[in-house]
Order: structure tokens, then C-alpha cells, then sequence
């Protein structure tokens, strides 16, 4: 509901985690023409929500079939990033703490971020 509230819309929502209920969620915020990725693996017998969603939309999946090849990347990544050969800062602009969620939304929405981590740590 928050989502809904600051960013009424969105071009692309990613579901890391491979669940019917977060892409039934996802089609309530997408966009015409938006597109929805799905990053995690579990998509199992559960059912989407194809209503409403817009019009036209795409459902886009990005998972490796063999779930060990998934975690030795992970792990390449994540020694990659503590060897600091990978910096996150070329990634994340902005690092806010939860509370500041909707900060978060009017940075992105005014295109003042690429990407917005919320953190529970300070």
C-alpha cells in the first residue's frame, strides 16, 4: 500500500524470490508496457493473480536451471565485493535507513537515484 501511495507505477519490479504472491503484487504496481523480472527460483504450483495488471505488460525470468550454479555465483560475487574488486558504490547511490522508505521513492521517482538500498542498520 505504501508502494502504491509514492510511486503509484513502475516501469520495473524485480521478485528475488521466486514467489506467485510477490509477481500478483508485482501486476497491482507495473506499468503498461512495464516488466516484471523474476530473479528467484520456487515457482512452484501456486497461483498468479493475472487480474488487475495492465493491458500489456512482460514477465521476464532470469534464473539459472541448476540451483548450485546460482550459489557458486553468489559466492564469486560476494568474495569479489569483501576482495574489493567489485565496488557496490558503483551500484547503490543512496543507503537510507528504513524509516526513510518514502525519502527513497520521491529520490527515485525525481530520477535523483539509481539505486536505493533501505538498511536496518545504522
Amino acid at each position: 500500500t505504501e508502494v502504491k501511495k509514492w510511486m503509484p507505477k513502475l516501469d520495473f519490479i524485480i521478485d528475488c524470490v521466486g514467489s506467485c504472491d510477490v509477481i500478483s503484487m508485482a501486476l497491482q504496481l507495473i506499468k503498461p508496457n512495464g516488466v516484471i523480472g523474476v530473479y528467484g527460483v520456487g515457482m512452484k504450483d501456486e497461483k498468479i493473480l493475472w487480474s488487475g495488471g495492465p493491458y500489456l505488460w512482460k514477465l521476464h525470468s532470469v534464473q539459472m536451471p541448476i540451483p548450485s550454479e546460482i550459489a557458486k555465483v553468489h559466492d564469486d560475487v560476494v568474495r569479489h565485493i569483501r576482495e574489493g574488486s567489485i565496488d557496490l558504490k558503483d551500484y547503490v547511490t543512496h543507503v537510507l535507513p528504513l524509516e526513510d522508505f518514502k525519502e527513497g521513492f520521491r529520490l527515485i521517482r525525481e530520477r535523483k537515484a539509481l539505486k536505493v538500498v533501505l538498511s536496518i542498520y545504522r
